[in-house]
């Protein structure tokens, strides 16, 4: 004998359940129509993302500051909060600031450097045999006298220039390697000069106004001897031709060579009167301006 109670409420507990899956299935229907009219709008809401082709609400999850990679959006540079700097990535180390440049020191100004004084030689005793001084006269050309031939400009002996100063020549004549051995009265004295190849006693720069005037050379024998003479005469003929030739008091003999370019040269021998008060015989050349 079967019992048909039994059946007919399990047939009810099955429209109970129909009835809920029926309710929550309208439910869901509804939010369906509702996310379809709103498709194409702005969310009202920020942190909520819709999608077009379904009504599922998808949330947006919070970016750590550690780990910027996940931003969805492409903006690895936003902060959590406001105010907070993001942090360096672990694996790298922060750079080292920047040390400031120390400014280089001022350099010191250089001192100018002064110009050598020369170191003038002690002025000895006069020497006994030297010619008393005697006021220099410059000789004049004569009118009638012409070079035969265009002559060589005519310049001081030792190397040096006309109108030079006193300190300029005795560097000069140290380098040069002469011997500086007295100065004085616009005047320097040389010992033991060899110019034109032959020895001289004694050697005199004589300056006017402050610059070289003119350059000499003595060559002294106790007795009348014409060899120096006669040799110096050999050379500057071969060099400047034939001088203006004069005859001077006592035997003596003079010859002048004139240059175009208003220097002279003279070359005399003469007996003359020394400190000592003997009498020598002097064979002197003169290089003028």
């Amino acid at each position: 004998m079967m019992l048909i109670t039994g059946s007919t409420d399990a047939f009810g507990q099955r429209n109970g359940r129909s009835d809920r899956n029926r309710q929550q299935n309208e439910r869901i229907q509804g939010q369906r129509q509702n996310n379809g009219r709103h498709q194409g709008a702005t969310p009202s809401s920020p942190g909520k993302k819709h999608s077009n082709n379904s009504g599922k609400i998808e949330k947006e999850k919070p970016i750590h500051p550690s780990n910027p990679g996940n931003n969805k959006n492409g903006n690895n540079n936003s902060y959590t909060r406001p105010g907070r700097q993001p942090q360096a990535s672990p694996d790298r180390r922060p750079a080292a600031p920047i040390r400031p440049v120390r400014p280089a020191p001022p350099m010191r100004p250089v001192a100018p450097v002064r110009p050598v004084t020369p170191v003038r030689p002690v002025r000895p005793a006069y020497r006994p045999g030297r010619p008393v001084y005697q006021p220099w006269v410059r000789p004049v050309r004569p009118s009638s006298w012409r070079p035969a031939r265009v002559l060589p400009a005519i310049r001081p002996l030792f190397g040096l220039n006309f109108g030079m100063g006193l300190n300029v020549s005795i560097n000069l004549l140290n380098n040069n390697g002469y011997s500086v051995y007295e100065y004085g009265n616009e005047t320097v004295y040389l010992n033991n000069v060899t110019e034109l190849n032959l020895l001289w006693q004694e050697g005199i720069l004589s300056y006017e106004n402050g610059g070289l005037a003119r350059t000499q050379l003595y060559y002294s024998t106790p007795y009348y001897d014409t060899t120096r003479y006669n040799q110096v005469y050999s050379i500057l003929s071969s060099q400047y031709g034939i001088p203006v030739r004069a005859n001077l008091p006592g035997g003596g003999v003079q010859a002048t060579w004139f240059g175009n370019n208003g220097g002279y040269i003279q070359l005399d021998l003469t007996g003359r009167q020394t400190y000592s008060g003997s009498n020598q015989f002097f064979t002197t050349l003169t290089f003028g301006n």
